[in-house]
């Protein structure tokens, strides 16, 4: 990550094959041996805690967004039928 300056960070869960991806920047990083049970829980989903910076969107999808490296986003992301959850923080209209 650069420090100081704006990141995008993303992530992808395969759960029928068991596989994750981290994302920093557009490059993406295979997380090896992940459980399905380390991603469920019945408690409430947290974002930013012990994150000391700000947060411009989070976007939480039923599909997988990214395959492999990718071009950065540049522009606000826009729902479709895949979009569970979407903010765009700061802005007044949020979906």
């Amino acid at each position: 990550m650069n420090i100081g300056e704006w990141n995008h960070v993303g992530g992808a869960y395969d759960g029928q094959k068991g596989k994750a991806w981290f994302y920093v920047n557009g490059k993406a990083h295979r997380v090896e041996g992940v459980d399905q049970k380390e991603l469920e829980s019945k408690s409430p989903l947290k974002v930013g805690q012990q994150f000391d910076g700000g947060m411009d969107a989070l976007r939480i999808s039923k599909t997988v967004r990214y395959q492999g490296d990718y071009e950065l986003p540049m522009k606000h992301f826009e729902t479709d039928r895949h979009t569970v959850l979407l903010w765009h923080f700061g802005d007044k209209k949020d979906t």
